[in-house]
């Protein structure tokens, strides 16, 4: 699996702490802190992924930075990417 932390954290100079940049490719949007993506690109999901998403980060010992979340998040990434026909 690929892990989360192995690519830098999307975030412009000018933002607040709290925020940080949608994690589709490309997408500009300020979102906050523990925000995924933006609600453009979230909803762009399946709804099987963004459940699968919710309980994989559910607060617990193994939720965000978990491999099953990692993948998930990835998985995510890579749909919208497909879905926008982007490379």
């Amino acid at each position: 699996h690929r892990d989360l932390h192995s690519f830098p954290t999307r975030r412009s100079s000018d933002m607040d702490s709290w925020q940080h940049l949608c994690n589709a490719k490309g997408c500009e949007v300020r979102v906050q802190e523990g925000t995924f993506m933006c609600n453009r690109h979230w909803h762009m999901l399946t709804r099987r992924l963004r459940q699968a998403m919710i309980r994989a980060n559910s607060p617990g010992p193994s939720s965000e930075g978990s491999p099953e979340y990692n993948d998930l998040c990835w998985e995510a990434i890579a749909f919208v990417v497909e879905r926008e026909g982007k490379t």
